[in-house]
């Protein structure tokens, strides 16, 4: 089974939307918890990929 966003989340007891922005370098997370959340996305195998391609398919429903 793959791995979610909300996988990596709950296994590193932080949010879903902490989760992305650790993974894309953004602002507004200490250090210690974004390499928190990058070793446990490692760990888990969670391909941040998905991400981007669900954050499109969400902005093209909202647009339309």
């Amino acid at each position: 089974m793959a791995t979610t966003i909300r996988g990596v989340a709950r296994a590193a007891s932080v949010s879903i939307g902490t989760v992305s922005r650790a993974l894309k370098n953004q602002p507004g997370l200490s250090e210690a918890t974004r390499v928190r959340v990058v070793e446990v996305d490692q760990k888990l195998g969670y391909d941040s990929g998905q991400l981007r391609t669900r954050i499109r398919r969400v902005t093209f429903l909202l647009h339309r």
